[in-house]
């Protein structure tokens, strides 16, 4: 009998104790959409009690964490039957918010500068504070705009204040400051090409450049770059420069050109060796193969060679 009355017993205390408290377990994390945080917000598997509000929500873009002395201090405070099972147990509460970010602070820059598009490449803001963050309520609808703006064209430095806010409410605000950089995508080499070789569409990539005083006169256009041979070796991935190139040799050095004297009407032709490389439209010096008399003259598109006949030497 005495076994009887202790296992009634024993039902009898169990079927007071809450079956909320029996389930009961804190979240691991969890973001809440308002102003306040309720207890089922941070316990999961209440039956009753889940809309207490116990704490206030964190700022905007903000979280708190509660450690397992503070969620056993609310536990035992809302009569909810828990105990940490070590003492890394935590909940990390975070408020559903409106976030503007560094890209996007940056993206509305050039529009607020009053800044013109570029002539060449694209407008580019860096700002000082990349990781800048301003965080308003989800609901709030507010909208992010600049105060106390200066620019400076001479340095392409920026400075004033970013806010998110509405018409009458001002939820976050910070210093800016950066630069203004005008990005060019420009040409380089995809291997080493060497002195004399003509440069191809397949031998050209593009990377990006920050435009500079020292790199403003860099060759922007595939154009400027195809079909041209470089001065020395030139290695892969550098930028080019006008100096850098120049146009392929037509006539090369030691090759047998014919030699073209014109006088008004009159016109003779003969044979020489080139003692040089020319480029089209570049002089050249020329031993007549006949005579062995040095000339110099200007390499034409057929190969040939216009001789200048004031410049003949011994």
């Amino acid at each position: 009998m005495k076994t009887g009355r202790l296992i009634l017993t024993l039902l009898a205390a169990l079927s007071c104790t809450s079956t909320s408290a029996l389930a009961a377990a804190p979240r691991a994390s969890v973001s809440v959409d308002g102003s306040s945080v309720t207890l089922g917000d941070i316990f999961d598997g209440l039956d009753f009690g889940a809309e207490k509000v116990v704490m206030s929500a964190p700022p905007p873009g903000r979280t708190v964490t509660l450690d397992s002395r503070q969620l056993t201090a609310l536990a035992n405070a809302n009569h909810i039957d828990w105990m940490p099972l070590s003492d890394t147990d935590h909940v990390r509460i975070s408020r559903v918010s409106q976030i503007m970010d560094g890209a996007s602070i940056a993206q509305a820059l050039p529009d607020a500068l009053g800044l013109p598009a570029a002539q060449s490449g694209t407008l580019n803001i860096v700002l000082d504070n990349p990781q800048l963050t301003l965080a308003a309520p989800q609901d709030s609808g507010a909208t992010l705009t600049f105060s106390s703006l200066q620019f400076d064209p001479t340095t392409q430095r920026f400075s004033g204040v970013a806010l998110l806010q509405t018409d009458d409410t001002v939820y976050a605000q910070s210093s800016i400051s950066g630069k203004v950089v005008t990005r060019l995508d420009v040409p380089v080499l995809t291997r080493i090409v060497r002195r004399g070789e003509v440069i191809t569409e397949a031998d050209i990539s593009w990377t990006q450049v920050d435009l500079t005083p020292a790199t403003q006169n860099l060759l922007h256009e595939a154009s400027d770059v195809i079909g041209k041979a470089p001065r020395t070796s030139l290695r892969a991935g550098t930028p080019l420069r006008p100096a850098d190139l120049m146009q392929p040799a037509i006539i090369k050095r030691g090759s047998i050109v014919t030699m073209i004297y014109s006088s008004g009407p009159l016109q003779l032709t003969a044979k020489g060796r080139a003692l040089n490389d020319a480029a089209l439209g570049e002089p050249i010096r020329v031993a007549n193969l006949t005579s062995s008399r040095t000339v110099e003259g200007v390499a034409s598109s057929d190969g040939s060679v216009r001789i200048n006949t004031s410049a003949l030497t011994n």
